[in-house]
């Protein structure tokens, strides 16, 4: 039988239309083999970014939150003094030296700092040794109140009888102690000055005793050790200081996180009458995050970051929380709106190359105040350079004559006093 032409010009229809249409438009393999690939890459990205979100997150808690006992206990023990640490301590460029010529001999400081001012100081502390002093953390409710030890360094100019003079506390940096380099270095800076030093360990550092929490708290209760040091320096309760002095004679001085928690004292404590602080970060979050970035660039991630910092900050929180610990409480933009009306000064210093706490971090500080002018009377003073591979918290040892004057004019004029010998 013979198909007529009008018959083979009809179009397909039912189960023939739909042969030759799933013949005509079936996908090329080339397609299917990109699509597998595109959900495998994808599968692979996820695992990865899993890993890798678990991993940060592991490296992040361990640093942030969990103490380092072996730098928070470095150079602590019974056998060390004033004069000793000048040797026993780490400095840039040279190490722990061991003997006090290794500094000349070497030139291990140099262009920072000179083998002379090491002499200096080492004479200094040698002749004025100070003692190790205890007291306890200010009283706040949910706040675990703890024994705290400290260097109590006179003035070289205060005799037994006389008038005493003012008194600054210095609060230490992130996992250090009282016997680190820098608030060494600036407490013989001080006394030289004419002001004696309290040198505060926060809880679980240093001579201090070791707290419930046993981690790294930020604006939760170290601020309550800062003011407890604070309160004995002015109260002399067992009268070890030589004599209690108004609130309006003692200040507080801190670098890094240290200076930090002398923001959130000046913020909670309207008695303080000024604060100096030397790098403080504005949020633990943002060191936090530019840590992180720093450490997945080394990881060769850095193209993650936007992905990571974020969830890994989120845990970070929570794994302090979970141990009852808040590390955004008492930050600066909370309690120093809260300050009273009295024009009391602060000086902030930064350095532009601060590869630790970004210059950012000061600029963030300094607006906030500017908020406040009828609250706070502000000084600045942003430095430049290293001391050879240091950018963190160093101004005042390769900058020595300069941060001294500095030093001594702001805290003189705070402690109504004549500054013309600076």
């Amino acid at each position: 039988m013979t198909t007529s032409a009008a018959e083979e010009a009809k179009p397909l229809t039912g189960a023939s239309a739909a042969g030759a249409k799933s013949k005509e438009d079936f996908p090329p393999c080339w397609v299917k083999v990109v699509g597998c690939i595109c959900c495998l890459l994808f599968v692979v990205f996820i695992a990865f970014y899993i890993y890798a979100l678990n991993l940060l997150t592991g490296i992040a808690i361990d640093k942030f939150v969990i103490i380092n006992e072996t730098r928070v206990q470095a150079y602590i023990g019974p056998e060390m003094s004033q004069e000793k640490l000048v040797v026993d301590t780490w400095w840039p460029g040279c190490g722990i030296v061991e003997d006090i010529s290794k500094f000349e001999e070497t030139d291990c400081g140099s262009p920072c700092f000179s083998a002379d001012l090491m002499k200096e100081m080492y004479a200094f502390n040698k002749a004025h040794p100070g003692k190790l002093v205890s007291y306890y953390s200010r009283d706040h409710e949910g706040v675990e109140n703890i024994p705290l030890e400290g260097w109590w360094l006179p003035a070289a100019s205060e005799k037994s009888g006389g008038t005493p003079a003012p008194r600054i506390v210095v609060q230490h940096g992130f996992q250090g102690n009282s016997n680190y380099f820098r608030p060494l270095l600036v407490a013989y800076m001080l006394r030289k000055l004419g002001f004696s030093v309290l040198v505060n360990n926060f809880r679980d550092h240093g001579y201090s005793d070791n707290s419930s929490n046993h981690i790294y708290e930020w604006g939760d209760a170290y601020p309550y050790d800062l003011l407890g040091a604070w309160d004995y320096a002015r109260m002399d309760p067992d009268g070890a200081l030589g004599a209690e002095l108004p609130s309006s004679k003692v200040g507080v001085l801190g670098f890094s996180k240290g200076a930090f928690t002398c923001v959130n004292a000046f913020g909670l404590e309207e008695d303080l009458p000024a604060a100096w602080v030397d790098s403080p970060p504005f949020t633990p979050k943002v060191v936090f995050a530019h840590g992180a970035v720093k450490e997945m660039t080394e990881m060769g991630i850095a193209f993650m970051s936007p992905l990571l910092v974020d969830p890994v900050w989120d845990r970070v929180e929570s794994a302090a929380a979970e141990r009852g610990v808040d590390l955004n409480a008492n930050l600066p933009a909370e309690v120093l709106p809260r300050g009273p009306d009295t024009k009391r000064p602060i000086y902030v210093v930064g350095n532009k190359g601060d590869d630790t706490v970004p210059i950012g971090e000061m600029e963030s500080l300094l607006a906030l105040l500017a908020e406040y002018p009828e609250k706070y009377s502000v000084s600045s003073w942003v430095a430049e350079g290293m001391c050879l591979e240091e950018d963190h918290c160093v101004d005042h040892l390769s900058k020595f004559d300069e941060y001294s004057k500095k030093l001594c004019e702001f805290w003189k004029q705070c402690f109504g006093l004549s500054a013309g010998s600076c």
